[in-house]
């Protein structure tokens, strides 16, 4: 285990002697062991993701502790439904889904849903790179509309001389 925390698993195997296979199950059980002792009683902020699982359009949804970014659990897919996932292992691990606060995610309506169907008392949180694309979409969009309507849109002052 120490070694596992400094190397990659076929490494530790060529150091070992031993074939990663074995060593995963053996790593998969200690992890799966110290996950099911862990306490969310005083959890109250989580982080909701997605991202890519191997090639393709599969899709795993990450639920981390917002505080200290520890991954709680991973679901398969990008729906509503990971979320539901997510509080009913909240209950297994000592806690109740009233308890969280906030729910920092990107603009997913799949998310959205889930958070307000599992969490209604949270606040949700868009993280700031999604809401920056959706005002610059805005600003381009009266842009264009101004331009149409024939607005002579040359800036006020010249920034090359600023």
């Amino acid at each position: 285990m120490l070694l596992s925390a400094k190397m990659p698993v076929n490494a530790m195997a060529d150091l070992l002697d031993e074939h990663d296979t074995r060593l995963w199950r053996v790593l998969m059980h200690y992890v799966e062991q110290a996950h099911a002792k862990s306490d969310w009683s005083a959890l109250r902020r989580i982080a909701v993701d997605e991202t890519s699982s191997r090639r393709g359009q599969r899709y795993v949804t990450n639920v981390l502790d917002a505080e200290n970014s520890r991954l709680l659990l991973m679901v398969e897919g990008r729906s509503s439904e990971a979320l539901g996932a997510f509080a009913k292992a909240l209950v297994e691990h000592g806690g109740d889904p009233s308890q969280i606060e906030a729910i920092a995610m990107d603009m997913s309506p799949a998310y959205v849903k889930g958070a307000t169907e599992h969490f209604p008392q949270a606040s949700l949180v868009f993280d700031k790179f999604h809401v920056m694309v959706l005002a610059g979409q805005a600003l381009d969009e009266v842009r264009r509309e101004l331009q149409r309507e024939g607005t002579d849109l040359k800036p006020i002052f010249d920034t090359a001389k600023m």
